[in-house]
């Protein structure tokens, strides 16, 4: 959850640009789609990447205290979910403007694709190296997530291209 909040700030930018994002793409609005392009992956490098970077030095201490330091979490298990945080956040605003452009189906093969992995990948890292492990999956089910959507958004680019043409 503590990991969430820089995810939260970049979705409220994220969230408000989609509806823009779809009547751009509608219209072939190219310039447009580029600028609310540029406008959420600054919401992601202001927002996200210092987040992110903040969970990871100061996230252990964090959950501790708003615990009652009953969990304490160790600093590489902090550290690998504050990466996997930034893929994430990288990642579903990419998704909410596929979203906006009627991909769903699409994007649920991307979700379903990290999903599998992450699950698939748990198990032996769980066993390897504990809660460590399960935070390696989950920043490789991100990754993944990550890799599949720059495909399909390549793909939606190049028909957005072919479409203003």
């Amino acid at each position: 959850t503590a990991s969430r909040v820089a995810i939260q700030l970049v979705g409220v930018i994220n969230r408000a640009t989609t509806p823009e994002f779809s009547s751009a793409a509608a219209v072939g609005d190219m310039a447009a789609l580029r600028k609310l392009i540029r406008m959420n992956l600054h919401s992601v490098f202001v927002l996200l990447l210092p987040g992110a970077i903040v969970f990871a030095v100061f996230g252990s201490q964090l959950v501790s205290f708003w615990t009652g330091h009953a969990i304490v979490p160790s600093q590489g298990f902090v550290a690998l979910m504050a990466i996997a945080m930034f893929f994430h956040g990288a990642w579903f605003f990419a998704s909410n403007l596929m979203q906006a452009v009627n991909l769903h189906s699409r994007l649920a093969m991307v979700a379903a694709s990290a999903a599998l992995f992450g699950i698939a990948a748990a198990v032996p890292l769980a066993g390897a190296f504990g809660l460590e492990g399960i935070a390696m999956a989950v920043l490789g089910a991100e990754l993944v997530a990550v890799l599949c959507l720059i495909v399909l958004v390549r793909s939606v680019w190049e028909n957005l291209h072919t479409f203003q043409r």
